[in-house]
């Protein structure tokens, strides 16, 4: 498994985790509402809160999520993305 922080792309299946403690609660927002815009595609991001992270995963990355991210400011370093 690879791992790294940064934007991922053109990917066949993508994921991320970002802690709760870490993401404000204006990008929390901005980011589980990505998963309603039209072009989100499949997406899906959900908060584990017993666990204490947000997690986000594609198994067919064609929307852009890193595009939605810088946009709306979202502070993406926070976040551990592996891609495959």
């Amino acid at each position: 498994m690879k791992i790294r922080n940064g934007f991922v792309s053109n990917s066949s299946s993508s994921s991320f985790v970002v802690s709760l403690n870490k993401i404000s609660e204006r990008d929390l927002k901005l980011l589980l509402s990505y998963t309603t815009l039209p072009d989100s595609d499949y997406w899906s991001i959900s908060v584990d809160e017993q666990r204490g992270f947000v997690r986000g995963f594609t198994i067919m990355d064609n929307s852009d999520l890193s595009d939605y991210m810088r946009e709306k400011e979202i502070d993406c370093s926070l976040f551990e993305w592996d891609y495959d």
